[in-house]
């Protein structure tokens, strides 16, 4: 290899403080194409993840349902959980892997049966240059 040239390095991806990030329930989502570029594609692909709890209606008469019921059709805002952008090639690594998931998630449903719990691995490689 000369001087200058990309190299291939793997870097192992460590998920081990995942457990000290709390789980956010997540019911709503947005998934929107990056702004064009000057050769007309997108800028990748930009994916919001939020959740909406339901609204509270409350009260013994009727005109107080009602009124939470026009506050409620005003509509609700998400509280957002995250905002993330990504390649057209990370979203099909991720279309793959969610795609992977699910159909385990069928055949788990599928079956009497139910498996160990199995976490998918996830791994990145990153370009170096060597000199």
């Amino acid at each position: 290899m000369t001087a200058g040239e990309l190299a291939r390095v793997e870097v192992p991806v460590d998920w081990s403080e995942v457990a000290d990030v709390p789980t956010a329930y997540v019911n709503q989502f947005v998934v929107q194409l990056g702004p064009p570029t000057r050769g007309g594609l997108p800028d990748g692909i930009y994916l919001l993840l939020g959740s909406v709890a339901p609204p509270l209606i409350l009260g013994d008469n009727q005109a107080i349902r009602d009124a939470s019921i026009r506050r409620a059709q005003d509509g609700v805002k998400p509280e957002v959980h995250g905002r993330f952008y990504f390649t057209k090639e990370r979203l099909d690594e991720l279309i793959s892997s969610l795609q992977t998931i699910a159909d385990a998630y069928d055949k788990v449903a599928e079956s009497d049966e139910r498996p160990p719990m199995r976490v998918a691995d996830s791994s990145f490689t990153a370009p170096g240059r060597t000199e």
